[in-house]
């Protein structure tokens, strides 16, 4: 059978459903944030009130609730805004978890990727920190850097005993925040799946697409050792926005200079200097729009 190699639906499902996901770390005791089931108002009613001033509405399925709410989470203030966003969330058809936000900027997230072979304990891993993200709230890594295992270590650790509790094998790529309130690394989600820096890790060292590809052809997955330390990986477009954001709410940022010096010497997910074009193509509309602002702009005043 040339899928005996595919993980199990209810070994995904652990990982993708947040509820299903919530209850899983709980019972193995792994380091995650407070994180409540919530049906209902009643539900809520139960929720200490002082959780509410730091916690946001996470959807038990991620893609459905971007496509219906364009966010991949909600924030609440209190116990009466978080029962008028559940209505609305709820009128929609999806269903969600409360879970307690994790204070730190984005440097205090850490990424593990990796690839675990069937029937192995192996795990070939490479981690990288986050240094910017957009949005500030609830987006995407634009800047990272690849950062030592040993820096992670604990987090590591609690990937190996959540995958060898569910059985799970294959692509992944694990999301952890680290709580400088207890110094804990507390993990987030599991993408079970290709991510969007899959090139990235690719370039590093860390060659998830190429293993999956053997295994599934039934061949020996090629060996693998370690990966490089200190690059940096950047989206121009979106870091570029993540920095005009953190501009406006007065933080720190890096001058123009290091920005540009950045985004020439580090991996980006499109451009690459020995096929230039798909680049092009992706920047020419951008660029368009920019001018015809700026021209706009020109025109009322």
């Amino acid at each position: 059978n040339v899928y005996s190699w595919a993980v199990e639906p209810d070994v995904v499902d652990c990982l993708v459903d947040k509820s299903l996901f919530r209850a899983q770390l709980e019972s193995l005791e792994l380091p995650h944030p407070k994180t409540l089931p919530i049906d209902s108002a009643e539900d809520l009613g139960a929720v200490p009130a002082h959780l509410f001033e730091h916690a946001f509405f996470k959807p038990h399925e991620s893609y459905h609730f971007l496509q219906a709410c364009g966010v991949k989470a909600v924030f609440v203030t209190s116990r009466s805004d978080a029962e008028n966003k559940l209505k609305s969330i709820q009128e929609k058809g999806l269903k969600v978890v409360l879970q307690e936000y994790i204070p730190g900027p984005p440097t205090a997230h850490y990424f593990i990727d990796g690839y675990l072979p069937k029937g192995s304990t192996d795990m070939r891993l490479l981690a990288r920190q986050r240094l910017r993200m957009y949005p500030s709230d609830f987006g995407n890594s634009t800047d990272m850097v690849t950062v030592d295992l040993e820096e992670v270590r604990p987090a590591v650790e609690t990937l190996d005993v959540l995958f060898r509790s569910i059985g799970y094998h294959g692509i992944f790529s694990a999301e952890f925040k680290f709580d400088r309130r207890d110094a804990k690394f507390k993990i987030l989600e599991v993408n079970c799946r290709p991510w969007w820096y899959i090139d990235f890790a690719d370039r590093c060292g860390l060659h998830v697409s190429q293993y999956a590809y053997q295994e599934a052809l039934g061949e020996p997955v090629d060996p693998y050792d370690s990966y490089k330390l200190d690059k940096r990986g950047v989206y121009p477009i979106n870091d570029w926005a993540a920095r005009q954001e953190n501009l406006r709410n007065q933080k720190e940022e890096q001058s123009l200079f290091q920005l540009i010096r950045t985004w020439l010497l580090g991996y980006q997910p499109i451009f690459s200097w020995n096929d230039p074009l798909p680049a092009i193509v992706h920047f020419l509309p951008l660029a368009k729009g920019a001018i015809i602002s700026l021209l706009s702009a020109k025109k009322r005043t």
